[in-house]
């Protein structure tokens, strides 16, 4: 698969693919990513691909124990917002990132979840989690080999 291309080729895809040499560099590539994704509107679609990859490299205890599904799943509507991410497709990436612990995951629960703290979130005026706490707290705990820092 190509790299991302709002990514400087820096970030490839995840998904059993390689990141650029198999990591996700902190440093400048992230930080381009973050930009383009607050500047441009249009890197929604590739935003919705970035965070899958990074869900896809998540531990399953991070889906298996509740404070930690609570806060990637904070995360995620972080991510949503920050990349204006709609309602169904945040959504899909909740459900995504729950049903890695097939053993708690209920849909119906997870929709009603999501009812719940979706509206509240978005209308925070600042998200506490969000790409930050998805790439520097969970994925650097979970596959520190995918992170390399500086530029």
């Amino acid at each position: 698969m190509q790299p991302f291309p709002f990514c400087s080729n820096n970030i490839h895809s995840t998904n059993g693919r390689n990141l650029a040499n198999g990591k996700i560099h902190t440093g400048h590539a992230v930080n381009k990513i973050l930009k383009d994704i607050d500047d441009e509107d249009k890197y929604s679609s590739k935003s919705i691909d970035f965070i899958k990859d990074i869900i896809n490299q998540l531990s399953v205890n991070r889906a298996d124990e509740y404070n930690d599904w609570l806060y990637v799943c904070f995360a995620i509507i972080g991510a949503c917002k920050k990349s204006k991410i709609g309602r169904r497709g945040c959504s899909d990436l909740i459900h995504m990132f729950s049903e890695m612990c097939p053993k708690k995951y209920d849909e119906k629960d997870i929709d009603d979840w999501f009812d719940d703290n979706y509206k509240k979130q978005m209308e925070r005026e600042k998200c506490q989690y969000g790409y930050s706490y998805l790439i520097h707290t969970c994925l650097k705990e979970d596959k520190p080999e995918y992170i390399v820092t500086g530029k």
